[in-house]
């Protein structure tokens, strides 16, 4: 709730960000996050015109064997 109130405060600021070209963009959590974590930036970004995508592999647990294999924009 805090997130989504402080991005209100930051609307003026966040509208003049620049404006995507239709490249897939590939959002990873925070460390103990998931991709629930990340909906409001992906949202975001997907207004500002970026295909922007989920990682999909769950809870980000670190570096470990695979995730960068698994995580790829189909």
């Amino acid at each position: 709730m805090l997130e989504y109130h402080s991005t209100l405060a930051a609307l003026a600021i966040l509208r003049s960000a620049a404006q995507g070209d239709g490249h897939s963009v590939l959002i990873f959590p925070g460390l103990t996050a998931s991709d629930a974590s990340t909906l409001t930036l992906r949202e975001f970004l997907r207004t500002q015109g970026y295909k922007a995508h989920e990682w999909g592999l769950g809870l980000n647990l670190g570096p470990r064997e695979g995730v960068l294999d698994a995580a790829s924009i189909a």
